[in-house]
């Protein structure tokens, strides 16, 4: 990839690993081995020095039962990194990436349970993370994706969200899907008020968006 990055005339590129301390609850590993992370990285990075740069990332789960351990990564580790992503993943020991969150939840309390507990990570451990990450996840998820997602739904819990970033300076990263849709980020960025995001000169960073128009 960064061969590629090179070929496409880019003076520098982040990697971001997942790293979701407490979720011991899923089948897969999403810890890193920070030190050896690091290391990895930074041998990459002076083997490419001069040719690109290499910002060393990370993208940090967030999860309010944790926040200690987020809260003492951030003061002890952050300096070792260019970049923090922060974002959610799990409701309830439970990710909407699998059926059974589904099959818990129902889709319009599913999305709900997501945006809700995502305004309360957010607020509780809004200075352990650079930028916040895919607030779309539950809905590109859904058993209907978006069919039956609803701004108006959820507005009480995604504007005050928004709000905190667009006041603490954070940017909202919105990745590139695969699927013909997404969540209208840009609908929410001017339902929050993008004339209040121009006042405090937020550095806004929306990826690239695929959807039928």
């Amino acid at each position: 990839q960064l061969e590629k990055a090179i070929s496409l005339g880019m003076k520098e590129i982040c990697i971001t690993d997942h790293h979701d301390y407490g979720s011991e609850f899923c089948p897969d590993d999403f810890t890193l081995d920070i030190p050896s992370y690091i290391e990895r990285l930074r041998k990459i990075r002076d083997e490419y020095a001069g040719r690109i740069r290499l910002n060393i990332g990370i993208e940090l789960g967030l999860q309010n039962h944790v926040g200690e351990y987020l809260h003492d990564f951030a003061r002890t580790l952050g300096k070792e990194f260019d970049f923090v992503l922060g974002s959610s993943h799990f409701v309830d020991r439970m990710d909407p990436y699998e059926r059974e969150y589904w099959k818990h939840f129902g889709e319009k309390e599913g999305f709900r349970a997501f945006f809700e507990v995502s305004l309360k990570r957010v607020q509780n451990l809004l200075d352990t993370f650079d930028s916040y990450g895919h607030l779309d996840y539950v809905v590109r998820y859904a058993p209907h994706k978006n069919e039956f997602y609803s701004w108006n739904d959820y507005e009480p819990y995604i504007r005050p969200l928004l709000k905190l970033l667009i006041e603490n300076v954070w940017s909202v990263i919105q990745a590139v899907s695969d699927t013909d849709w997404e969540i209208p980020i840009h609908v929410l960025m001017f339902s929050v008020s993008i004339k209040n995001w121009a006042v405090k000169g937020s550095p806004l960073a929306l990826m690239p968006i695929r959807r039928k128009l």
